[in-house]
């Protein structure tokens, strides 16, 4: 059974982070009934939660959203290689120079669409510690 997830937490996430940096609606937002709550251009922040929260969405929310600057895979490299240089555990286990290079270069080349680089954003910004384990989980894994 899929666990259902609440999307009310995503979009108190966002719209905090609409609170910090730019964020816009980039596709206007629809409900699950074909109706328009709101348009394209708007700014989001806090202000909309409730009005996000009130309708079941046509498509998720990170479709609909634009925000500036978002994590690049370069981006996501050099927050890796600073990651690497304060965790004992990561630079020993990426020891070796070619292995860390390795991962490096793929994770350089890592396609991250839209929705995803927003994620990213909205998990760095409002949970860091989060953030860094599942930067440090992504290299173990690598």
């Amino acid at each position: 059974m899929t666990p259902v997830l609440d999307p009310s937490h995503f979009a108190r996430a966002v719209t905090g982070f609409g609170d910090k940096r730019p964020l816009v609606v980039e596709r206007a937002i629809y409900n699950a009934h074909g109706v328009k709550i709101i348009d394209k251009g708007v700014r989001v922040d806090s202000r909309l939660y409730e009005r996000l929260t009130q309708h079941h969405l046509e498509v998720p929310l990170a479709d609909c959203l634009q925000a500036r600057p978002v994590p690049t895979a370069p981006v996501l490299r050099q927050r890796a290689e600073a990651l690497i240089s304060q965790q004992p555990f990561l630079a020993a286990l990426l020891a070796g120079d070619r292995q860390r290079d390795h991962l490096l270069d793929e994770l350089t080349h890592l396609p991250l669409p839209r929705p995803v680089s927003l994620q990213l954003a909205v998990l760095e910004e409002s949970q860091p510690v989060a953030w860094a384990y599942a930067l440090r989980s992504m290299l173990i894994a690598g």
